[in-house]
């Protein structure tokens, strides 16, 4: 098996297996996602996957479209299950990423719309980010370690790399590591509810 596909293993299985403490924190009533981040993210993740597939990036696209089915998932527990903590702040970041969404979608450059995609998709960061800093026990830390790993991996991965390929993977690393310290520090802040 060459070294590509063995990378491209790892990444899928990091990114997939990320979702089931998520998942499980969710069913226990423990995880509370943020809905707009999540939809965000749907929207996101979507336009990400046929940019990794339209650039030649290969099998990482599987990856993407694999987790853009997961986060969708996520989007629709959330109506039932997620976080009720939603600020006018939070609406105003969903109504920016969407209407940013519809100026992505007419860009017929394709470099500027992975890097307007990567912007909405650090945009969808604020809702979570916002909720989890006062409530830093209902995300799955777990999760996110996970989150932070695949796409590194998934770099590795890649049949081609360039501008296009590459730029949508390092963004979401630090953003996902520096949400992963973020969430350690205040939980030692802030004691776990009972």
């Amino acid at each position: 098996m060459d070294p590509k596909t063995i990378f491209f293993l790892i990444a899928f299985c990091l990114a997939v297996s990320a979702y089931i403490p998520y998942f499980l924190g969710i069913f226990k009533g423990e995880t509370k996602p943020h809905a707009y981040t999540w939809l965000i993210w749907t929207i996101t993740t979507g336009i990400g996957t046929a940019g990794v597939w339209y650039g030649g990036g290969g099998l990482p696209a599987i990856t993407f479209a694999t987790t853009t089915l997961l986060t969708f998932i996520i989007f629709l527990l959330s109506l039932k299950f997620g976080t009720k903590n939603i600020t006018a702040g939070d609406t105003i970041t969903l109504l920016a990423a969407l209407t940013a969404v519809f100026v992505w979608v007419g860009l017929n450059n394709p470099l500027w719309s992975v890097i307007l995609g990567i912007s909405i998709d650090l945009i969808g960061y604020w809702p979570t980010v916002r909720k989890a800093f006062a409530e830093p026990w209902s995300e799955s830390s777990l999760a996110w370690v996970l989150w932070t790993l695949a796409p590194l991996f998934s770099l590795l991965a890649l049949d081609t790399y360039s501008l296009l390929t590459t730029a949508y993977y390092w963004p979401i690393f630090v953003v996902n590591a520096l949400c992963v310290v973020m969430f350690s520090i205040r939980r030692h802040t802030l004691p776990k509810p009972v």
